[in-house]
């Protein structure tokens, strides 16, 4: 992931953002490009059926036109999130900048918006090992949050 912006709109810089919305058998996401007046879509899709024997990934454009739909076997959160960033670089799409995770409750202590980082994880009881996302304590809604960050050098 790049620190620099993509492009720049009125002397703005326009950077690229993956949103993340994690169930316990689905995976949201959309790829945003932001920073300019306005939030533009570049793609966005769904896994579902994750760790069943049916499951579906699809994706569409900011068109709402269908980009891929198929029936495939996601085993789990992890595998879900390899899926998106596949279909990302096959897309060849912007990598992100910034990658966001909708997370319902944070506890007592985590009340606001944060960047999630190394201590925001320890809050949230999340243990990281060199795999980033092996240890089966890690309860799967937050899956996807441990494993990008890891995949993302330790910055959301």
């Amino acid at each position: 992931m790049s620190s620099e912006p993509d492009n720049t709109v009125g002397g703005r810089p326009e950077r690229n953002v993956l949103a993340l919305n994690s169930g316990s058998s689905s995976l949201k996401f959309g790829l945003y490009r932001v920073g300019s007046p306005r939030t533009h879509m570049l793609v966005s899709g769904e896994a579902e059926g994750i760790g069943e024997a049916k499951g579906k990934f699809h994706a569409k454009d900011s068109q709402d036109n269908s980009l891929l739909s198929e029936a495939i076997t996601i085993p789990g959160q992890r595998d879900a999130v390899v899926r998106v960033a596949k279909l990302l670089s096959d897309l060849k799409m912007p990598a992100p900048v910034a990658i966001g995770h909708r997370i319902v409750h944070g506890g007592p202590k985590l009340r606001q918006h944060c960047l999630i980082d190394g201590a925001v994880l320890q809050q949230l009881g999340l243990r990281l090992r060199t795999n980033a996302c092996g240890a089966s304590h890690v309860c799967h809604p937050l899956r996807p949050a441990a494993f990008s960050w890891a995949s993302a050098g330790g910055v959301f």
